[in-house]
């Protein structure tokens, strides 16, 4: 039986990458399933306790196996009962004494910052080495919330609205601060990662950051640092300090997005600060920026999502701001990653030249 994986429909994603799935939390006694990259993966317990994901579509009359239960460590199907390992091979058949054999795919997992991670492409390529680096959410001197968010839009407009934060001092009140604005914008590129680096003296912060870090009413210096690594990973750094004194880490906070399909996105989003020890102030935090993702970004990806009605982001001729170059780095990065796995090679691939000249164009014209 071939356990290679299944790639899915051949679209527009990343498939030699690692993806967030779940947070830890989620996976019960029972299966766990979700559709990621246009793909149907549940996880589960196999008999030794580890966390195993394999396909979620029983290969025999295709009935998700997300509604299946676990029986001593072997996933059985709610619709006629054939029973898979945590290596995706059917182990039983209830109907006869023939075990058909075929199986579903099988999916490299790792755990981290709290995060279930699945391999989409060519497993002997999983590397955990190149999951991305969060280290403020292995530090024990913070504290730190997470979530996710299912909505509608590509992908990359959820990497576009962090990369360009110039819309918190319109969409976000409680966000909202001097910075966004007016702070002094760098734009960097090292290797396939690409930073979006802001920095501001001696001026207010936002409510939230003021409430978090206790220095409402005090003006610092700031920085905000971006950096995006593919397919859709971001560290966000916001960094304090009292006027002419050292830079120091007070909020970073993770924006990582799972497409689902073309159209659909997984955001898991963790936010961490030096702990306080305030009763209920995590849940108070956890709040805030809730509603800030949910009630107000959300709402406007999907506007922008519907109103782009299924067309290209490039053939719709966009109108560049210099805070847009981050977010126009990432995406010609991404495209560039996609094409190679897609061909297979890193030379003589085809190229979109039109899509490609109009995003050079771009950062030729903002100056980045």
């Amino acid at each position: 039986m071939d356990q290679r994986v299944d790639n899915g429909p051949q679209n527009k994603f990343l498939r030699n990458a690692w993806y967030p799935f779940a947070w830890e939390e989620e996976i019960g006694d029972g299966p766990f399933g979700r559709t990621i990259l246009s793909t149907p993966i549940v996880v589960f317990r196999d008999a030794a306790g580890a966390l195993a994901a394999i396909g979620g579509r029983c290969p025999h009359r295709f009935a998700p196996l997300r509604l299946g239960k676990v029986i001593e460590g072997r996933l059985e199907c709610a619709y006629h009962g054939l029973m898979f390992d945590g290596a995706g091979r059917c182990v039983a058949n209830p109907h006869d004494d023939i075990v058909p054999k075929t199986g579903v795919p099988v999916y490299p997992l790792q755990q981290r910052y709290g995060l279930i991670w699945l391999w989409m492409g060519e497993p002997e390529r999983a590397d955990p080495g190149l999951l991305p680096s969060f280290p403020s959410f292995e530090d024990p001197d913070f504290e730190t919330i997470h979530g996710t968010i299912q909505g509608e839009g590509h992908y990359e407009l959820y990497s576009d609205n962090i990369m360009d934060l110039s819309h918190a001092a319109y969409l976000h009140s409680g966000l909202a601060a001097p910075i966004f604005v007016i702070g002094q914008r760098r734009f960097e590129q090292d290797g396939d990662r690409v930073w979006t680096k802001i920095s501001h003296p001696n001026d207010h912060v936002s409510d939230f950051i003021g409430a978090i870090c206790d220095v409402t009413g005090r003006k610092q210096d700031q920085w905000v640092d971006v950096r995006w690594e593919p397919p859709a990973a971001m560290l966000l750094d916001a960094d304090l300090a009292e006027p002419g004194q050292p830079r120091r880490t007070a909020v970073p906070s993770a924006h990582i997005f799972s497409p689902e399909n073309e159209t659909s996105t997984f955001y898991f989003w963790m936010v961490g600060w030096r702990r306080r020890d305030i009763p209920g102030f995590a849940e108070t935090m956890r709040g805030g920026f809730v509603h800030a993702f949910e009630n107000e970004d959300k709402p406007m990806i999907l506007e922008q999502s519907r109103l782009m009605a299924g067309e290209d982001f490039w053939a719709l001729g966009p109108v560049l701001l210099r805070g847009d170059a981050g977010g126009v780095r990432a995406r010609r990065t991404l495209a560039r990653l996609i094409r190679e796995e897609q061909a297979g090679t890193a030379s003589g691939v085809p190229r979109n030249a039109d899509a490609e000249a109009t995003a050079a164009a771009a950062l030729s014209t903002i100056g980045a």
